[in-house]
């Protein structure tokens, strides 16, 4: 691995994180492509970031949000999403990476897989009866 041993920050991604990271990558390289050249993706870009790194970020929260006001894990990741994907659709802004750093903000933040794990023991603990 010595081309990776040079590089300063040592990340651990899991493999759909990575996937997904490419993903992004290329939904923002290919709508800023479109913009130099003076093109119109007519929001195809931004319907397919939407579809593709939504179900991603579903799976990856584990729970619808909550209307009732009770707090899940999963609100906070899902309205971090919405917010991108409101920043994604607003004309010219769309250029800017935001799929990106969304996809490498909740690949870096790993807390969703903490927080599943938590609620994981949880549930356990109550059909125990512990």
């Amino acid at each position: 691995m010595f081309p990776f041993d040079l590089l300063p920050l040592k990340l651990n991604f899991q493999l759909d994180e990575l996937m997904m990271l490419m993903v992004a990558l290329m939904l923002d390289v290919a709508s800023l492509i479109l913009l130099f050249l003076a093109l119109d993706d007519f929001g195809l870009l931004d319907t397919c970031g939407i579809v593709i790194i939504g179900a991603w970020t579903f799976v990856k929260s584990g729970s619808m949000p909550s209307r009732k006001g009770g707090k899940n894990p999963g609100s906070k990741l899902m309205g971090r999403f919405m917010g991108v994907g409101a920043v994604e659709l607003i004309p010219y802004v769309g250029v800017l990476p935001t799929w990106t750093l969304y996809v490498y903000s909740v690949a870096k933040d790993g807390s969703d897989e903490v927080d599943a794990i938590k609620r994981e023991g949880q549930m356990l603990s109550k059909i125990i009866g512990r």
